[in-house]
């Protein structure tokens, strides 16, 4: 059941184990033995899947990391519901519905994604009307094993126990079963349009009211946003779907390996980024009018990345803020791109992309809690520089009341979380301490954001 990997990373390069035990339980019961066990396995005992996220947040600090991609079957589906194990990839949980006509009310573009990581991290897509943005709202059940090793079932009987369940990064207990909201199947039609910076910030009143959901894709050194709305098509036939598998090949396959191929072999940054830059303008405003119009299925824009951390040329960072405050960051982040590439001749090689998120405020560590936000998420081949401008951008985000996602926000500090959750921070690491008493699940990611 365990192995002595020598280090195990996730795909942001992150490392998450070092030279203790990582376990795969195949039964429930398996998973029951690690953690009541500390002395055969040592504390911190962390849980992952799809193991794709940003952060440290899974970080086993040489305890016990377990492996849950064994527990991945898809149990039972209703009308209403699908019950799941955590292993289970979105994507395959997103497959199975749609052959019964049905669909996750919100369905992320990263198809690794566990459904594990789904209840209990940060994940985000831009909200259709009347829906929440995160997936975790939509986890109706829990069967967790708890720090001390016990087997717990948590649901609407007690809301909120649930409510602080839901995105707690698996320190209050690791998933064996999940049950999902699940809603009928309905066609989505995609439409673009690109304005300058100043049309975009007049105009932005007007897009929030348009009754769609909305993602925005930011061009600091082009001076232009690039915007998406996806609306309900409720009678449209799904059309074009060879140019929308297109168009997700190339954002997910082209750019990336052009980006980090310039990245790799010119040195010259004036050059290397001129020619980043007109590349992706040219192919994205080639595949945005190819796609214009579209109507397809939400599951289309699921996206599959390699497992191989050695071969994954994404990676990203995420902040929120306020809707409201939103276009003023995003003139103050335009201005922030241009003085930091002409200081330190670096700037983010891949797109930048703002998802709408409505507010929701079925979890305590919600990021839109307070209140609708629209994220701004930087995207790079992590190149050499990526680090230090993250450095820089957090605290620009920070002394903007940004809120940072655990799972997403790289190099992040206990300064900014404090800033952003306050109160409710305190509150979590309260009810936290009191579920884990010995710290059987606190990692050393964790530990200075809950002290």
């Amino acid at each position: 059941m365990a192995s002595k990997p020598a280090f195990v990373r996730n795909h942001a390069g992150t490392m998450i184990a070092g030279l203790d035990a990582i376990d795969r339980p195949k039964r429930v019961e398996d998973l029951q033995i690690i953690v009541a066990d500390a002395r055969k396995f040592p504390s911190p005992v962390r849980a992952v899947g799809g193991n794709f996220s940003q952060t440290g947040c899974a970080a086993a600090d040489n305890g016990t990391l377990i492996d849950l991609r064994s527990l991945n079957r898809v149990l039972e589906i209703s009308n209403d519901w699908v019950r799941v194990q955590p292993g289970a990839s979105l994507a395959d949980v997103a497959a199975r519905l749609e052959e019964r006509g049905l669909q996750l009310p919100v369905n992320i573009e990263l198809g690794n994604m566990s459904m594990g990581s789904a209840a209990f991290a940060a994940s985000k897509d831009s909200s259709m009307p009347g829906e929440s943005g995160q997936l975790s709202s939509y986890l109706l059940a829990a069967r967790i094993v708890t720090p001390q090793g016990k087997s717990v079932v948590v649901n609407g009987t007690d809301p909120e126990l649930l409510r602080v369940l839901r995105l707690s990064y698996g320190l209050l207990g690791i998933a064996t079963e999940l049950v999902f909201r699940v809603q009928p199947l309905r066609a989505v039609r995609l439409d673009y349009e690109s304005l300058t910076l100043d049309d975009f910030l007049r105009e932005y009143p007007q897009l929030l009211r348009r009754g769609a959901a909305l993602k925005f894709y930011p061009l600091p050194f082009s001076g232009r946003v690039a915007v998406e709305t996806r609306s309900l098509e409720e009678d449209a036939p799904t059309t074009r779907s060879g140019i929308w598998r297109m168009r997700k090949s190339v954002l997910t396959n082209v750019l990336p390996a052009f980006g980090a191929t310039l990245a790799n072999s010119v040195r010259l940054p004036g050059l290397k980024y001129f020619l980043i830059e007109r590349f992706n303008n040219v192919m994205r405003a080639t595949m945005d009018r190819a796609a214009r119009g579209v109507v397809v299925f939400p599951t289309e824009w699921i996206q599959q990345l390699p497992r191989d951390p050695a071969h994954v040329r994404h990676g990203y960072t995420s902040w929120a803020f306020s809707r409201t405050d939103y276009p003023a960051v995003l003139r103050d982040y335009f201005r922030f791109c241009g003085e930091y590439y002409r200081a330190h001749h670096y700037r983010p090689n891949l797109m930048h992309v703002s998802h709408c998120v409505a507010q929701d405020r079925s979890s305590f560590l919600s990021p839109s809690y307070d209140g609708a936000m629209v994220t701004l998420d930087p995207w790079s081949t992590r190149d050499h520089g990526w680090d230090d401008f993250l450095t820089e951008f957090n605290d620009f985000c920070s002394a903007r009341h940004g809120v940072p996602l655990f799972n997403q926000t790289r190099k992040l500090t206990a300064e900014h979380v404090q800033r952003a959750f306050g109160e409710r921070l305190g509150m979590f690491a309260r009810l936290r301490q009191r579920q884990d008493p010995h710290d059987r699940m606190l990692n050393r990611y964790f530990a200075p954001f809950l002290a």
